[in-house]
């Protein structure tokens, strides 16, 4: 999948957009890696690895950025609170809530609770989107509320033949993000 990616940090009046390639790899009972490379002039600059599940709830991720010699490590999830997702039946005004608690790699205790709600917002052929998209999808508005106050809202797209939701939006106190699908090819 091509994508554009329109960021704007604090402050910031114009947003850089960056264009990148995304891959997704089906691990299996929900799980996905997801590979994102930014380019400059064709030579890679940037490579993000994140394991998901669903493409809803990031677990964990890497980057490497060109010219360093290891990856930068991010928060991962440390535990997951059972919740239940069941697109295929879901309407507009439907729920999903999952609470997950965040920790960096070695961290055993003293973990950030997060708390993520989204909302269906439209169902409709996920064609509206992309052209070579099939089935349906679940436009999903969610915040995320954690106990350290920080807010996030994000809105996403959940493809049911795909068993996957794709980025679309993302805002925060310190940044925002939108995501444009240039192409698509299922493999």
């Amino acid at each position: 999948m091509k994508m554009n990616l329109s960021q704007a940090g604090i402050g910031e009046q114009t947003p850089k957009v960056s264009p990148f390639d995304v891959r997704f790899t089906n691990l299996g009972n929900g799980f996905y890696r997801e590979v994102r490379e930014l380019r400059n002039n064709d030579f890679l600059t940037a490579r993000f690895v994140y394991l998901t599940w669903a493409g809803l709830l990031q677990l964990r991720s890497d980057t490497i950025i060109s010219g360093d010699t290891f990856p930068v490590p991010y928060q991962e999830v440390k535990e997951v609170a059972p919740f239940k997702f069941d697109p295929a039946n879901m309407k507009v005004g439907d729920k999903l809530v999952f609470e997950t608690k965040l920790g960096n790699r070695p961290q055993a205790f003293n973990f950030i609770t997060e708390k993520s709600e989204c909302i269906a917002e439209k169902i409709a052929p996920a064609a509206s989107l992309q052209k070579n998209f099939s089935g349906n999808g679940v436009w999903l508005a969610c915040t995320t509320k954690n106990d350290r106050g920080f807010d996030s809202k994000k809105k996403s797209v959940y493809l049911i033949d795909y068993a996957l939701a794709i980025p679309l939006e993302f805002k925060s106190p310190t940044r925002t993000q939108e995501y444009e699908i240039t192409g698509f090819t299922a493999q």
